[in-house]
């Protein structure tokens, strides 16, 4: 039979209201950010120290091993690290430093761990053709983070638009998309490579926030304005779009409101609105 959450760590068991984190309670551990994967879970105490929790069957814990934690435990691998952003996958986990460093574990099928193979690892290892590191977000199979020059960049699987490369960027790329006849979607890239669409517009202005959900991405440029691209209900629900989805990133309509955070699950995004107050809305369900 296949194993439960709690078998797992991710959860301990299942409460239906939130419920404190015991080990995280104690003195010295003040939360910074916290990041949930399918089965794993992640967060950055105050000091840049990151401890993970849950499924640990691929190594997405980064504790260089594969087994299931059941309570917090540092990174002993980034402990020289002053790590500042984690994001956590469906089976694998993203780390940036202070340093503009990335590192990444866990499955590495379809190239999501950037480093120009499909090997997996059970401990974080450094992404080394990214500097500038300053975000990161992770979808089930794709992975995305803003480095140098506020430029986006997106590798893993694109077989659903999620990577947001435009025709003319994708000729050295296995071609592979469920989108269907007509389509460009790039199946898989093991290296990060920038989203020209986004780079390249004045319009945009560069890029301040970015988050995927399993088979989409978005990002906030600096004129505040959401760009989304990928498939599934959460673009149907953005774009007004059938969930065939699209492939390279279009602007989602905001109503005028400039967009200021944004965070996304699987079946669902929300986003604050500036304003007075400011607004929360989310799309999808």
């Amino acid at each position: 039979r296949a194993p439960s959450e709690r078998e797992h760590g991710c959860a301990g068991r299942a409460h239906s209201v939130p419920k404190l984190v015991d080990f995280l309670a104690n003195p010295g551990f003040v939360v910074e950010q916290v990041a949930c994967g399918e089965r794993h879970s992640a967060c950055i105490v105050a000091g840049g120290q990151v401890l993970t929790w849950g499924c640990g069957l691929d190594g997405q814990l980064g504790h260089c091993s594969h087994d299931n934690g059941f309570y917090p435990r540092k990174v002993e691998h980034l402990a020289a690290e002053y790590v500042t952003r984690v994001a956590c996958g469906c089976k694998h986990t993203c780390f940036a430093t202070d340093k503009g460093a990335l590192y990444s574990c866990g499955d590495g099928r379809d190239g999501r761990l950037g480093h120009g193979d499909n090997q997996g690892y059970i401990f974080p290892k450094k992404v080394e053709a990214l500097s500038g590191v300053v975000e990161v977000a992770c979808g089930a199979m794709h992975s995305a983070c803003i480095a140098q020059g506020r430029r986006l960049y997106t590798w893993g699987s694109g077989t659903q638009g999620q990577l947001g490369y435009a025709s003319g960027e994708i000729k050295d790329i296995n071609v592979y998309s469920t989108l269907g006849a007509g389509s460009h979607g790039a199946w898989r890239e093991s290296l990060p490579r920038c989203v020209f669409s986004l780079a390249e517009s004045r319009e945009a202005g560069g890029v301040l926030q970015v988050a995927c959900g399993p088979s989409c991405t978005m990002a906030v440029t600096k004129d505040h304005s959401l760009w989304v691209w990928g498939q599934g209900e959460l673009i149907s629900a953005l774009l007004g779009v059938d969930e065939k989805g699209v492939e390279e990133p279009v602007r989602a309509q905001m109503g005028g409101s400039y967009l200021t955070l944004l965070s996304a699950g699987s079946r669902h995004a929300m986003a604050l609105l500036t304003g007075y107050p400011p607004s929360l809305v989310e799309a999808g369900r």
